[in-house]
């Protein structure tokens, strides 16, 4: 409330009606991980009927009318409540304003450090070599950004293969064992690390259905355990039955876990992990 009736009275605003024309009384700000990200919120924040949505601030926008320009940046939206709003028992007035802020996590720690700091809003001179500190700092704000988006990308087109024949267990998985499977990090060490199958995934499946439907009792082993042990939930489990048959010593070999997670699996099989 100190801080509203400051900026209401005492900021040289000028605000004609200052509780209808201050627009960030009440305010919710997103935080995402790369600059890219905030068009999602963007968009959802346009698909919502219940207000009307104005884009106040882009940095996007400004930084193409100033690239050579280092600066604060935020994504902010001014929202007003398209009519009378009734949530939780609390009546929203028509036109109620709402500010919506979006910014990435860096921009985000260099927003606090700059207005905790009162940089941009302070009455008292800052010295040229601070305010170029402040500068720098936003250009490797971008810099990092910039890489971050190309680590997200190369790794995801590396990992697409793993990724799809996951994809793929998990329908076989489905329909074989009669469950969802459930995918968790264990998943993808197991891919990755049986890495030499995942081109030939056409054939691998054949071979998949030739066993099951040989051994149809290995379902059974999957659907009982599946219950306590999280392997058996994975759509991987469906892999490490055909490879531990067709391949033994490899696939010992290449296990990324601890051989009592894969000692069951032999011995459905009939045979013995530690001879293999």
């Amino acid at each position: 409330m100190d801080t509203l009736v400051e900026k209401a009275l005492y900021r040289g605003k000028g605000y004609k009606n200052p509780y209808a024309d201050i627009t960030d009384k009440v305010g919710v700000r997103y935080v995402v991980l790369v600059a890219r990200d905030i068009s999602i919120v963007e968009q959802s924040i346009n698909e919502i009927d219940e207000w009307v949505a104005s884009k106040d601030r882009d940095f996007e926008e400004e930084r193409a009318a100033n690239p050579m320009l280092f600066d604060y940046q935020s994504t902010h939206y001014i929202v007003r409540a398209a009519r009378d709003l009734a949530l939780h028992g609390v009546t929203i007035p028509h036109e109620t304003p709402c500010e919506i802020q979006i910014r990435t996590l860096l921009q985000h720690a260099h927003s606090e450090v700059t207005h905790s700091t009162g940089i941009y809003k302070s009455r008292v001179n800052v010295s040229p070599d601070t305010k170029r500190a402040v500068a720098k700092s936003m250009a490797l704000i971008e810099a990092t950004n910039d890489y971050f988006e190309k680590v997200i990308d190369e790794t995801r087109d590396e990992l697409a293969p793993v990724r799809a024949l996951s994809s793929r267990l998990a329908d076989l998985y489905r329909v074989r064992v009669g469950r969802e499977a459930v995918p968790t990090k264990a998943e993808g060490f197991i891919l990755e690390a049986f890495g030499h199958k995942v081109d030939s995934t056409d054939q691998l499946f054949v071979e998949l259905a030739d066993l099951l439907d040989n051994k149809p009792f290995l379902l059974d082993r999957i659907r009982e355990r599946a219950q306590a042990i999280q392997l058996y939930r994975l759509p991987a489990v469906l892999l490490l039955y055909l490879l531990a048959e067709k391949e033994p010593g490899q696939t010992k070999a290449k296990w990324p876990l601890t051989p009592d997670e894969l000692r069951p699996i032999y011995s459905d099989l009939g045979r013995n992990l530690d001879e293999s």
